[in-house]
């Protein structure tokens, strides 16, 4: 083997530390970036199975007039060639007394149940199969219980009165679940607003909700009902108050192109039934359950775009900071290879495939790992508001592959621009040692009361920290950056805690607090790998220093304390200066998301940011005391020679 390569592979071998550290960085990164890329793709794949294959209806017209829809108005739509179909049913909202339940608003459904436009989804049971006889029970079926719909099992019953129906000459009506539905355009668990009136003022009631849906099979009524001694054919008497309508050629859901294609056709229905004072068009914008997941996605989506410029900031510091130190400690080596006549292109190679490998691996293990599970640890949040089908990870997200290749490629630049910088110096200049900048008067030196009371191994720290002044600010940031990331993961989760009263965003922010906690989790183990590869190069970096100390009788414990010293120093200065640059940034964050606002943040997720920031360098400290025991004075006393 090449001598060459031989040192190739004795760099990997004795910075092992700083590869495991350049490896788990990248992969942290990834894993939650690509996890968040792949789980918009994912689950809107899934939610959609909801209105795949069963021509959900685009559109749904409401007629304001007493006249309903006739089948000459469904041929009338049907002018338009991208109608797939469209059928007309009775729709309305009738408030009841029940002994058991108290007040109970019931929607009806009067419609063929049978219809292949906007299928009825049959979970348990059987659809109704004999003709009604409204003097006796009438079977129906009753649509998925969830945490805001009444649960009902086959074979219940449910006595109503006849507000509905007015031509029943009973008093009351009683219907006999047969069967559980499933209705592809209410699938989720906010809670659907009711149409009823107030008996006093004649008025809509407003904060009323659906109770329950009750569907019955409008083939399976009379062919005529005699009403005040005129027979009525059905179809004329059950007032069709409502039409679904299907298209064949759209644009994808969610898609703005989809939006427009239907804002058009409400525009063209509208002239067609002339105007808004005879009718109302609602197309999927207005349906609670579409625009509620669509609003819920486009949230996680700029989660997704937001999460890995910080990540992706984050790692590129802390490369910088390794690679650095890493060609600093192998001056004098790079010096020997000019002189062999190794070609600069060779030289750069070598820490370029160290920081390749690092990364690579990191890259491929992240998007390995993090693209399905993190859908699958966040599936449990959506499947509480939504109903979910299985998830297909088939499903692929460019956008998580160019994230990926982002951090190889910032890592790769931050190494190639830093090794080319070395091999501008002479060899006879990179074999010596790089001399310390002079001393200056630092800030405190300046305080002289304040100066002349600190400790001398306090003296010693802080001009060691502001003499590195390139040091302290990469250190700085890079805590900054991972200060960033934990109180970003507090304020969601105090926001989504602070939504949870609100009608709108309840259900959506009690799952989205799921979200922060993985956040949480990651921003945390970022942290930790973060400072505790900041705090080993550190102690790599002062081996000379270390030694010397303990040759001169300093213990174990004191040289620790010597070198941790500062990155605590350093991690306090960064975390208090973190936190009201993070404050900013979340604001910011906060609004482009429209998810609460900064004032939802409790006072403690600060104090836990900070804390949680200290205990992890503490934390680091104490994993890292046995290097320091390890320092062998020898050894480390020869480095220059």
């Amino acid at each position: 083997m090449k001598s060459f390569t031989k040192t190739i592979l004795r760099m990997f071998k004795e910075n092992k530390g700083r590869f495991i550290a350049n490896f788990l960085i990248v992969f942290l990164s990834v894993a939650i970036t690509a996890g968040f890329a792949f789980l918009v793709p994912l689950y809107e794949h899934s939610y959609l199975e909801n209105y795949q294959n069963n021509h959900t209806a685009d559109i749904i017209l409401k007629d304001k007039t007493t006249n309903g829809f006739s089948r000459y108005d469904i041929e009338k739509v049907k002018e338009d060639d991208n109608v797939y179909d469209a059928t007309t049913f009775m729709c309305a909202d009738c408030e009841y007394e029940d002994s058991e339940r108290g007040t109970q608003i019931y929607r009806f459904y009067i419609m063929d149940l049978k219809s292949k436009l906007n299928e009825l989804k049959l979970e348990s049971g059987k659809f109704p199969d004999k003709e009604y006889d409204l003097s006796k029970e009438v079977d129906v079926v009753t649509e998925v219980g969830n945490a805001n719909l009444n649960s009902y099992d086959i074979g219940d019953k449910i006595v109503v009165d006849d507000s509905l129906l007015r031509f029943i000459q009973q008093d009351t009506m009683t219907l006999n679940v047969v069967g559980v539905v499933n209705n592809p355009l209410y699938n989720c668990v906010q809670k659907e607003n009711a149409t009823v009136l107030d008996k006093k003022t004649g008025e809509v009631k407003e904060d009323t909700y659906i109770n329950a849906i009750i569907y019955l099979d409008r083939e399976l009524f009379p062919e005529t009902m005699d009403y005040y001694g005129t027979p009525y054919p059905v179809e004329n008497f059950l007032l069709q108050t409502d039409m679904y309508i299907s298209y064949k050629e759209k644009s994808s859901y969610f898609s703005s192109a989809y939006e427009n294609e239907m804002n058009q056709k409400k525009a063209e229905l509208l002239e067609t039934f002339g105007g808004e004072d005879k009718i109302a068009v609602l197309t999927l914008e207005e349906n609670i359950s579409y625009s509620l997941f669509k609003n819920y996605n486009s949230k996680v989506r700029s989660l997704s775009f937001i999460f890995p410029f910080f990540f992706i900031l984050v790692c590129a510091l802390v490369n910088l900071i390794t690679i650095t130190r890493l060609i600093k400690e192998e001056r004098p080596m790079i010096a020997t290879y000019v002189s062999l006549g190794v070609s600069k292109g060779k030289i750069v190679l070598k820490y370029f495939l160290f920081t390749l490998i690092s990364t690579l691996f990191g890259s491929v293990l992240g998007m390995a790992l993090g693209s399905p599970i993190l859908p699958g640890v966040v599936l449990p949040a959506y499947g509480a508001v939504f109903q979910m089908h299985p998830l297909d990870f088939k499903i692929q997200s460019p956008y998580a592959y160019i994230v990926a290749v982002l951090v190889v490629l910032t890592a790769l630049i931050v190494t190639i621009l830093s090794s080319t910088s070395y091999l501008k110096e002479t060899p006879a200049a990179l074999m010596k040692e790089k001399s310390p900048k002079p001393g200056k008067k630092i800030f405190l030196q300046r305080i002289t009361f304040l100066w002349k009371r600190l400790p001398f191994r306090f003296k010693s720290s802080f001009r060691n920290i502001f003499r590195q002044k390139k040091n302290l600010i990469l250190t700085s940031l890079s805590i900054i950056g991972s200060t960033l990331l934990v109180l970003i993961g507090f304020s969601l989760f105090d926001v989504s805690f602070a939504l949870q009263e609100d009608v709108l965003f309840g259900n959506v922010a009690s799952s989205m607090g799921v979200i922060s906690l993985v956040i949480i989790l990651f921003a945390i183990a970022m942290a930790i790998v973060v400072i505790y590869s900041l705090a080993n190069m550190n102690i790599a970096d002062r081996q000379r220093e270390l030694a010397t100390l303990k040759v001169l009788g300093y213990h174990d414990r004191e040289c620790s304390f010597y070198t941790f010293r500062e990155i605590m120093f350093i991690s306090l200065l960064a975390v208090i200066i973190g936190i009201p640059v993070s404050t900013l940034i979340i604001t910011f964050v906060l609004q482009y998301l429209d998810f609460g606002t900064i004032g939802d943040v409790k006072w403690y997720s600060y104090l836990g940011t900070f804390l949680i920031i200290t205990f992890t360098t503490l934390f680091v400290n104490l994993l890292l005391f046995p290097k320091i025991k390890a320092v062998n004075m020898n050894d480390s006393l020869k480095i220059i020679d």
